[in-house]
């Protein structure tokens, strides 16, 4: 449809001479609407004939009085109108521009005060209004900067009087920020802002005074909000999180400790805001003192090895990462410690015959870099100033003391024994290790059970698994067998692990022990029929990297034949170390069940023939009868237990390789076949319970379950574990179902006695996930919290318990990011043993973070990741379909904003915030999550986010897809899979062990 402008002139004028009548204007002009197929295109048009003959509608007032009443019906289109007036050049030269630019802005200025905005125009609107404020501050600097008129005062109050709307209105103004930011014109908006600071310098324009409404424009647009971030959170994190964790991993898992802790204290000093920075580094130090002063009364050796590897080898590379940047907190907690830790301090002065802080202190300096030790030099030696003063005269006594006594006392000799051991370390792991040094592993053998919490302490670990691999060719039973033994006293698990870069042909001896490794002895607890929940932990590796090549029958045949015609007098070796141990697999993996007596004899040769020709081989031998042993009756389990006693004894029992396997067969025997957790039965002393729950009689059955709650209320009680404690929590948790105990703890949460037992509660459950952290980790965001949510158990959803539980899993995803391929920043690298070895030049700094992954090494699995971002999108589908606010969505809201804080240092933590969330977070919880937190949030990089946050902004959520009916069905998912699992109901095939190996392996 075409209008004529006269004939449509000749109508709006006749509308308007009836607009008092009771069919009012808009009656008049219905019959137009009508013949327009919608009101868009009426507008469209309506709007287009006023900007067509502008000239005649801005020479009659009673038309422009017209078109500008008419904005209050809709009728006019603002896009139209703002570019017509970006056409305009503003100038007080020319008269007829001024006369159409004014009426344009007061038209628009109208239509905007009467406009709805909905979420589909919000992001087509924001761009032009951004168009139009950057017009109207170029208006202003003309009109500021020429002679002052009444016509030129009268169109700066013009200009202002719109722009100002743009303050006012709350979804205006959050439509350009959103536009400044998705566009990224921080820069350019900042140079418009020095132009106009330069005209608000200015008193008066001529002789006249400025408007008010110029004057307030000069002010709100010089406080443009311009950063990225237009929301800031307060969260303070209680620091007590070192008191649980710090026993846990020192007495545990001393070799991933120091990764862990650096990224709990980066949470913190990233994320936290606490009135005293300086309290975090105080807990940790008194945590670690702590433990290692209560290591001294168990009188147990590998304890107190651990915590002073862990106190003068790993904690002053700590606290080097952060005294760099922290050093005033850090200055300020070592000086609180010295006032407040007495007691600590004399014992361990005592125990160690020196100043223990200031040699903590001087060890932190050596790894700090140049130019950073060289700015803070005055504050550095005021500090060790004052350490010498307050400690030394204490330390002079004790020295003098025990001057002339024989003996030390064994926490000294254990210092002095691992300073010197660490000079041999240095030489061991700078060498080639493609190159087999005899020498270097004779060290190693001969003081092996010292080595290993020095190795661990000083993130040494993973490099040491590559050292002894790079031994199969020349060494291949010491080296099997010395795998086997650390990894045990690790604990070490195959998902754990990782994947190691060996630099190696997949064909050499080194590649296929490694897979063997992986694949068997850190999957071992695969055949445990009581670790029915380890079976979501076990993570074998990928079908491409198998290296066992199927045997045929013929060759099978010739190897039987070959063990049982054995002659111990003339043995040969035909094959290489590793092929035994690949037809050894494999045949044993082909027996039939051991109650038939054929296969005890065949098995009774195997170990007779291996211990001739590959004494290494028999570990797996030995794995294989551990794993046949949990599922055999009472007479095939006694000819287990004598067959495991026997093997490996007919060679010298003095040998190195004969020690390792006797030491491997007892961690075996003590962890399968004895009872594991009966050492730690004295726990179970009676103690005040803080859980109505946990009321157990000593006639209760002693189960890991029971000392695992024992323990949690220990906890919640002192808020310490000793060192025993923190081991016998560490064994229970292998006996128990990961989601069921893990659901038991964060239920029991409910009952506990206010929110300081809540918080000390989940930071419990954070240690004991730490365990087995990528399994407990899906098995709480597959399981655990949608089964808590799905029954309304929200204790630790509700403030201030949401943070602790926010920071728990905000440390969990980042330890995975940790041990992907695109490694953190370096804000999170723990400082390199080796770097105090290097030069002093600065240039070989840059070389320490290449071997960060001898730290940390990679892993290709991403079910951690996958978990999150389905828990997520669970969460953004699910949980909103009710229109009651439920304690989980506050519970979201803050997992989505504590992930967003940190991300401000961490990049990698973006992908885990999801828009959809974050808009349904603002519809729901609008007071937590305002509109400028959603701006803050949200990078607006993508028409995605752009197109949630003009939701948010605009209230406007009709196209937000929200799911209707909740699906319960899958809250806990694989139930089925894992109840048939140990149901015991269903036949199982006993005939065949459950060692063979799958042929799709």
């Amino acid at each position: 449809m075409v209008f004529d402008a006269n004939i449509l002139q000749e109508k709006l004028i006749e509308a308007w001479k009836l607009r008092s009548d009771e069919t009012s204007f808009s009656a008049s002009i219905s019959p137009l609407v009508a013949e327009c197929r919608s009101e868009e295109e009426f507008r469209t048009l309506f709007t287009k004939q006023i900007l067509e003959h502008i000239d005649s509608a801005t020479s009659s007032s009673l038309l422009q009085s017209y078109f500008k009443f008419h904005t209050r019906s809709g009728y006019i289109n603002e896009s139209l109108v703002i570019e017509r007036l970006l056409s305009l050049k503003p100038s007080s030269s020319s008269i007829i521009d001024d006369v159409q630019i004014k009426f344009l802005l007061e038209l628009l200025s109208d239509t905007l005060k009467t406009m709805h905005v909905n979420a589909e125009q919000a992001p087509r609107l924001g761009k032009q209004i951004n168009l139009l404020a950057k017009w109207l501050c170029s208006a202003l600097c003309i009109y500021s900067n020429e002679e002052m008129t009444p016509t030129g005062k009268e169109m700066i109050i013009v200009v202002s009087n719109l722009f100002l709307l743009f303050f006012t209105n709350t979804t205006y103004y959050c439509l350009w920020l959103m536009t400044i930011k998705a566009q990224k014109e921080q820069t350019e908006w900042r140079q418009l802002q020095e132009q106009l600071t330069k005209i608000a310098q200015r008193t008066t324009i001529g002789e006249s005074a400025r408007p008010d409404v110029y004057e307030q424009i000069l002010s709100k647009i010089t406080r443009l909000h311009l950063s990225d971030d237009f929301h800031q959170e307060e969260v303070e994190f209680n620091p007590c999180i070192f008191n649980t964790i710090v026993s846990m991993l020192v007495v545990n898992q001393l070799h991933k400790s120091s990764s862990i802790l650096l990224i709990v204290i980066r949470f913190y000093e990233h994320v936290s805001t606490m009135s005293n920075p300086s309290l975090l580094y105080l807990r940790l130090l008194q945590a670690s003192f702590g433990g290692y002063v209560s290591s001294i009364s168990t009188n147990n050796t590998e304890y107190q090895q651990r915590w002073s590897a862990f106190i003068f080898f790993q904690l002053p590379r700590l606290l080097a990462s952060s005294i760099e940047t922290q050093i005033d907190h850090v200055k300020q907690a070592l000086e609180n410690f010295l006032l407040y830790n007495e007691y600590l301090l004399n014992r361990m002065d005592e125990l160690c015959l020196e100043n223990v802080l200031e040699q903590i202190l001087q060890t932190t300096l050596n790894y700090i870099k140049n130019d950073i030790r060289e700015k803070n030099q005055n504050t550095l030696n005021q500090l060790i100033f004052y350490i010498q003063n307050i400690r030394g005269p204490f330390v002079k006594r004790i020295q003098e003391y025990y001057r002339n006594q024989q003996t030390h006392s064994y926490s000294y000799q254990i210092l002095q024994l691992q300073r010197s051991l660490e000079q041999s370390l240095y030489k061991i792991f700078s060498s080639d290790l493609s190159i087999n040094n005899e020498e270097n592993l004779q060290i190693l053998i001969n003081n092996l059970i010292e080595y290993i919490p020095l190795i661990c302490a000083l993130d040494q670990y993973y490099s040491f698994i590559r050292l002894l691999l790079s031994y199969t060719q020349t060494q291949f039973d010491l080296a099997i067998l010395m795998l086997c033994y650390i990894t045990s006293i690790t604990d070490d698990i195959s998902e754990d692990i990782g994947h190691l870069d060996l630099n190696s042909d997949k064909s050499s001896s080194s590649f296929i022990l490694y897979i063997w490794l992986k694949k068997y002895w850190l999957s071992r607890y695969l055949g445990h029929a009581l670790f029915s929940s380890s079976l979501d932990s076990i993570e074998l590796i990928s079908t491409t990297n198998n290296p066992f090549d199927d045997l045929s029958l013929k060759e099978k045949d010739e190897f039987l034949i070959e063990i049982r015609t054995i002659n111990n007098e003339n043995i040969q070796r035909k094959y290489s170390n590793i092929e035994y141990l690949s037809k050894t697999i494999y045949l044993l993996g082909e027996l039939p069940s051991l109650s038939l007596d054929e296969t005890k004899q065949t098995v009774l040769a195997i170990i007779n023939y291996l211990t001739q020709v590959s004494y290494g081989s028999l570990v797996h031998v030995l794995l294989w009868l551990i794993a046949n042993y949990q599922i055999a009756n009472d007479d095939e389990r006694v000819w287990i237990q004598n067959i495991i006693h026997t093997m490996g004894t007919s060679i010298d029992s003095t040998s190195t390789i004969s020690s390792l396997f006797d030491a491997i067969k007892r961690q075996l025997w003590s962890d399968f076949i004895d009872n594991s957790i009966f050492p730690y039965y004295t726990l179970l002393s009676p103690i005040p319970s803080s859980s109505i729950i946990n009321n157990y009689t000593p006639s209760s059955p002693q189960t890991a379950t029971t000392l695992i709650l024992t323990l949690f209320d220990i906890y919640l009680t002192n808020e310490f574990l000793d060192c025993e404690q923190s081991r016998g929590l560490y064994i229970c948790s292998k006996y128990v179902p990961i989601n069921l105990i893990l659901i038991r703890l964060l239920t029991n949460i409910n009952t506990s006695n206010g929110i300081y037992e809540t918080c000390r509660g989940i930071f419990f459950i954070f240690g004991f996930i730490l365990f087995r952290r990528r399994s407990s980790t899906r098995c709480l965001l597959q399981q655990v919290l949608p089964y808590l949510i799905n029954i309304k158990s929200n204790e630790f959803m509700l403030e201030p318990n949401v943070y602790s539980m926010c920071l728990l899993l905000n440390i969990l995803l980042l330890l995975e990011l940790n041990t992907k391929n695109d490694q953190l920043e370096d804000l999170f690298h723990v400082k390199s043993w080796k770097q105090i070895y290097q030069p002093i030049d600065s240039m070989l700094f840059d070389t320490i973070d290449d071997n960060y992954h001898n730290i940390i090494p990679k892993s290709e699995d991403i079910t951690v990741l996958n978990v999150y971002h389905e828990f997520l999108d669970w969460s953004s589908k699910e949980l909103f379909s009710s229109d009651n606010v439920r304690p989980v969505n506050y519970f979201l809201g803050w997992l989505q904003t504590i992930l967003w804080m940190f991300s401000r240092t961490t990049k990698s933590l973006k992908q885990f915030i999801k828009p959809k969330l974050i808009a349904q977070l603002s519809e729901y919880l609008p007071l937590q999550f305002p509109i400028e937190k959603v701006l803050s949030i949200l990078d607006l990089s993508n028409d995605i986010e752009l197109e949630y946050a003009s939701m948010a902004i605009t209230r406007d959520y009709r196209h937000l897809q929200i799911s209707n009916k909740r699906v319960t069905t899958n809250l806990i998912h694989n139930q089925q899979v894992i109840h048939d699992e140990n149901n015991p109901a269903i036949p199982v095939n006993v005939t065949k062990n459950i060692y063979t190996i799958p042929k799709n392996l």
